[in-house]
């Protein structure tokens, strides 16, 4: 009988254990990647409502930083929480155009981020916003280093945008990319702590 408390006591510790353990290792601390976007859909006239086509096409660079690990309440899906930094140019100047705090899904493997609305300027009074999906796969080497990433947009609907500021954008977009050293970045990003 005891022995059958003392196994319950156990069990029942390492459950609660369990889920409140931390999330899964943050694989992506720290990575760049370079991000090909473009996006088609119609610019709407503030004024008269009229419908022009319009394209946009950028190229930006994320860069993915872990947040403190949080604990998991039992039932929740097993998730990393990162702090992304995405870099657009305007007028040969590069800037952070969004920064937010992500939720990744899945495993090491295979990650997915779901509902984000990053910005994308393309210019002074230029920019596009919108939600995607994405997946986020990953390759290690022998000892267990992430070696390369790719990232592919699942879906992605364009909700803003302008390029005048006189009018509103929808449609659609979507994003390719891949992980790079930062010694392969177009600026310093040193320079903008």
């Amino acid at each position: 009988m005891l022995a059958r408390r003392l196994f319950a006591a156990a069990l029942a510790l390492g459950l609660a254990l369990t889920f409140a353990a931390p999330t899964q290792a943050q694989v992506l601390n720290d990575t760049w990647f370079v991000l090909k976007v473009s996006g088609k859909g119609y610019l709407i006239d503030d004024v008269s409502g009229e419908a022009t086509k319009t394209k946009f096409k950028t190229t930006a660079y994320m860069h993915v930083l872990s947040e403190p690990v949080a604990l998991k309440a039992a039932g929740d899906p097993p998730s990393q929480s990162y702090d992304i930094f995405i870099w657009t140019q305007v007028d040969g100047e590069w800037d952070v155009s969004y920064s937010g705090s992500w939720e990744l899904f899945g495993t090491d493997d295979l990650l997915f981020v779901a509902d984000v609305d990053p910005a994308f300027y393309t210019g002074p009074t230029s920019y596009f916003a919108g939600y995607h999906t994405a997946e986020i796969k990953n390759k290690f080497d022998k000892e267990g280093h992430l070696k390369k990433s790719t990232y592919k947009s699942l879906g992605a609907e364009l909700i803003e945008g302008t390029e005048t500021g006189a009018e509103s954008a929808i449609g659609g977009y979507s994003i390719k990319g891949k992980s790079i050293d930062p010694s392969k970045l177009p600026f310093d990003p040193a320079l903008f702590k």
